[in-house]
């Protein structure tokens, strides 16, 4: 069986570059810190999914910015983490960005219980009244279908937080 090769004795364009995501742990400590701060981005529409079609896309599109912020975060550890998976300094970047990303998804967890409490045919119209919403409507049709398979709002947050 061959020798497995450690990261520093594999050629250097046979690696991927963390840096490409961020430029040092340090910038990465600062993102990890700012996408935690920035949950009041999304968790401000909670209970205000009913006010119309346009506060549902402003609320999906902060949620889009804050889960690609997220994946940054989780590759840059993952990354990271797979390079020596027996690094203390690694295992700690990823259990934090692992636990960062379970409080915004039990934070987060309002969403599709209130879009689904909704009355019949409101997501709908919301389609039809708001273009900005289309690149969501698969999203939107896809919870649409799961309605009568939601959880009650404490339920739904109680299993984010486990995740």
């Amino acid at each position: 069986m061959s020798k497995r090769l450690t990261r520093s004795e594999v050629p250097v364009e046979l690696t991927w570059k963390v840096e490409d995501i961020f430029p040092t742990p340090e910038a990465w400590e600062a993102e990890l810190k700012a996408a935690a701060e920035s949950v009041s981005s999304v968790t401000k529409y909670k209970g205000r999914l009913a006010e119309g079609p346009k506060v549902l896309l402003e609320c999906l599109e902060a949620q889009e910015a804050l889960q690609v912020r997220m994946s940054r975060v989780i590759s840059y550890a993952s990354l990271n983490q797979s390079v020596d998976a027996t690094n203390p300094v690694y295992q700690a970047q990823m259990g934090r960005a692992a636990a960062v990303a379970a409080q915004l998804t039990a934070a987060m967890s309002f969403f599709q219980p209130e879009m689904l409490a909704l009355p019949d045919g409101t997501l709908e119209r919301y389609l039809k009244e708001e273009p900005g919403l289309e690149p969501f409507r698969r999203l939107i049709e896809l919870l649409i279908e799961q309605k009568p398979h939601v959880l009650s709002p404490d339920t739904e947050k109680a299993l984010a937080a486990l995740s």
